[in-house]
């Protein structure tokens, strides 16, 4: 069943841990922002509108917050908001691009790729932002993932 009629392009879908919700991309004359919908395609409406390109929504655990990359402060930066968009905020802030959060099972951690040794590692992080570290050194990686269970 399609859920969006939206003429130029929605992607990144993801539900809500209690599946209610779906967080999705969608880009709009080349600006791409972070929107939610119910379960059924309806009650579409932005998070994001803060000019840069806002991708990849990812729902904490808890589905209290949208994990998310952003352009918004010139490189790509991870980001996170309230899960009805409110409170956004940074959590890295790097001049390196910092790209494709993901939770752990108890939402204490992120990881994230980053390209701050010149190519793309995985990084955690605390869901506060603090303590950035590599996990991985330069490699070929694929998006990160934490086992179901696995906490920070």
């Amino acid at each position: 069943t399609q859920l969006t009629t939206h003429l130029d392009r929605d992607s990144s879908p993801q539900w809500s841990p209690d599946g209610r919700h779906i967080a999705f991309r969608r880009r709009t004359d080349g600006v791409s922002d972070i929107w939610v919908m119910a379960a059924d395609g309806s009650e579409q409406r932005r998070l994001t509108d803060n000019g840069g390109n806002n991708y990849d929504p990812r729902w904490s655990p808890d589905g209290s917050q949208i994990a998310f990359t952003t352009n918004v402060a010139g490189n790509y930066d991870i980001g996170v908001m309230g899960a009805d968009g409110s409170d956004p905020r940074l959590l890295t802030t790097h001049p390196a691009d910092d790209e494709y959060p993901t939770w752990s099972s108890d939402g204490a951690v992120l990881a994230f790729h980053t390209t701050r040794h010149g190519g793309v590692s995985l990084w955690l992080m605390r869901a506060d932002g603090s303590e950035q570290s590599e996990l991985t050194g330069l490699a070929p990686v694929g998006f990160p993932m934490f086992a179901p269970g696995a906490g920070g």
